[in-house]
């Protein structure tokens, strides 16, 4: 299901289990087949910072980024359903900025990218409510307290 990239200088401070549990959980709950497959990149703030600028045109890091990119594989015809990348420097960053784990932090953004990926926004308040409602349940779910973290509508 996860096709995981993740330098070796970050790996020991990451569960994949855990990583594995909640894109499980996440598709469960888009009511996705479990055999999804998404691409997930755990990289450093330049990296998002250069694909934030040119997919997006803002030159900053960012968080996590998704691409949804679906398509049968023609090889072995699995689904991929897209790509998400996350910041380990910015979970890290934001991890102890809310007093909570860094896992707890890699859980929330890759459940944030898995929904975009399964065609979820946060662009108004309608979608705003329907995602950040969703992302609560499935880390409450998943045992994960962090709630409301998507940043509201102004």
């Amino acid at each position: 299901m996860l096709d995981i990239s993740i330098p070796n200088r970050f790996r020991k401070q990451i569960s994949i289990a855990e990583l594995e549990r909640a894109a499980e959980a996440s598709l469960k709950a888009c009511n996705r087949p479990l055999t999804d497959r998404i691409a997930l990149r755990i990289s450093t703030d330049r990296v998002l910072r250069e694909f934030n600028k040119k997919f997006r045109g803002l030159d900053e890091a960012t968080d996590v980024l998704s691409f949804e990119n679906e398509y049968d594989d023609p090889q072995d015809g699995s689904h991929m359903l897209g790509d998400i990348l996350i910041s380990f420097e910015k979970a890290g960053e934001q991890s102890v900025l809310g007093g909570h784990t860094l896992e707890q932090e890699l859980e929330m953004l890759l459940v944030h990218g898995v929904l975009h990926l399964c065609g979820y926004d946060h662009g108004t308040q309608s979608e705003y409510s329907k995602m950040s409602t969703l992302q609560d349940e499935i880390l409450a779910g998943l045992g994960n307290p962090l709630r409301k973290s998507i940043h509201e509508i102004s």
